[in-house]
């Protein structure tokens, strides 16, 4: 493949990648809902192939394997929509009182005693402060509007996953005779349904102590700002930064004691690192990772292309991708590029 794209002249390749980036572009209503239903394929395929070894057939597993996953995800975006409409409702009150807690900090006794207006404008700190907490949680509402939108598609989501699934060995069939290396598509899409299984489900893991935390250290929205630092592990190194934000200013918001807030921080913080550090390396492997410049330039990428389903996509597309990289000798160089490789 490589030795027939150097055939063509340099100017018509690039000329080729804006003609596909454009049409990325521009087939956005189309191809998410197919990224979609292509990644819950992959989650429901070893379930389906499970079932079918068990005789029980094809129709039946398909059938089966669609409403044991689609129950929980209706369930859970009808919890995340509802939070969600209450965080857009209270989202002035948010950040009114982000900045008169702010104001009244620079008024206080220990802002007087030790003069820090000397040292720090703290008036200017205010402001940015609060500029970047809505921006925050403005980014959260956006969110929450991509859900709500892809709700709408939800029943074309489900009719594509579905359709994947039963036309799935066809599907391979036809891989198989256009790549240049059928012996290993098993291996790959097994790795690929290994990589989405896993980071998911230690995704959902993450966000459900997360909840229970929020909620025991009595924080609003525990349910959304949970599954917010729980889906923020796909972002390495600062991905907990960003979700951490949130439920933060709301604790501000809403005068939460100091005791629950530091209490809420320091628990969060211990989940997170002991996710990054010890759970994902053990169960996933570092080898299935991607390095932090791969990450943020994927979610930079994906933002402009397509928003916030965008950058929800770019790390799982980007990991299916070092994948097949790597099973393909002549391009293994780039996915050793895109790695995170550990010290031998």
């Amino acid at each position: 493949m490589v030795s027939f794209m150097h055939k063509w002249p340099r100017p018509i390749v690039w000329s080729a990648w804006v003609v596909i980036i454009w049409g990325l572009k521009a087939a956005e209503p189309f191809l998410i809902p197919l990224f979609l239903a292509a990644l819950l394929s992959f989650l429901m395929s070893p379930l389906v192939g499970y079932l079918e070894s068990k005789k029980i057939p094809e129709w039946l597993a398909v059938t089966f394997s669609s409403v044991l996953l689609f129950l929980p995800v209706v369930a859970l975006g009808s919890l995340l929509l509802h939070e969600g409409s209450v965080l857009i409702r209270d989202y002035p009150i948010i950040i009114n009182a982000v900045r008169s807690h702010l104001d009244s900090w620079e008024n206080s006794s220990f802002s007087q005693r030790f003069n820090l207006t000397q040292y720090f404008d703290i008036r200017s700190l205010t402001e940015r402060f609060s500029e970047d907490a809505g921006k925050t949680v403005a980014t959260v509402l956006a969110g929450i509007k991509a859900v709500a939108e892809a709700s709408i598609h939800f029943f074309i989501i489900l009719f594509f996953s579905i359709l994947m699934l039963a036309c799935r060995k066809n599907l391979r069939k036809s891989a198989e005779r256009l790549m240049s290396y059928p012996k290993t598509l098993n291996a790959i899409i097994i790795l690929i349904e290994k990589f989405l299984l896993t980071r998911i489900g230690l995704a959902v893991c993450v966000a459900l102590i997360d909840v229970a935390i929020l909620k025991i250290c009595g924080s609003r929205y525990c349910i959304l700002f949970g599954f917010i630092l729980g889906f923020s592990t796909f972002i390495p190194a600062i991905g907990f930064i960003l979700g951490i934000i949130p439920p933060l200013v709301s604790s501000i918001a809403f005068e939460n004691p100091p005791v629950a807030t530091g209490v809420m921080l320091s628990l969060l913080y211990i989940v997170s690192s002991v996710e990054g550090h010890f759970v994902t390396p053990k169960f996933l492997g570092k080898q299935l990772n991607l390095n932090l410049f791969v990450t943020f330039l994927g979610l930079f990428a994906g933002e402009l292309l397509w928003g916030i389903w965008g950058m929800v996509l770019s790390i799982p597309m980007l990991g299916i991708l070092r994948i097949i990289l790597a099973a393909t000798p002549e391009y293994r160089v780039w996915s050793d590029a895109m790695a995170e490789r550990t010290e031998s």
